[in-house]
């Protein structure tokens, strides 16, 4: 769901994809899966700036935030973390340049 749901966002198609996402986070909840619901609160986050709804974006970013930083898990995994570590050596710019 949460990656259809991306996908149709990303192809503007807005309000299907939002569909997608909020199906996603209701069975993330129910399974319990705090990160992965709180990954998709950050995706549904993003759509709703695209709708021009900062309010509820931001309500989102702070609900998924309170769920990474209680569970001390980082935001990016596997894949995403690999990828954002070879593009940090690959530019030759590390966070700390980047200030």
């Amino acid at each position: 769901m949460r990656a259809v749901g991306m996908t149709l966002f990303n192809d503007g198609n807005l309000d299907r994809g939002q569909g997608h996402l909020i199906d996603a986070i209701t069975v993330f909840t129910d399974e319990d899966d705090r990160w992965w619901a709180a990954r998709t609160r950050r995706n549904l986050a993003e759509l709703r700036l695209a709708q021009r709804r900062p309010a509820e974006a931001r309500e989102l970013l702070e609900d998924a935030l309170r769920v990474f930083e209680r569970d001390r898990k980082p935001l990016l995994r596997g894949a995403d973390a690999a990828r954002l570590r070879r593009g940090a050596r690959r530019d030759g710019q590390g966070a700390a340049r980047r200030g």
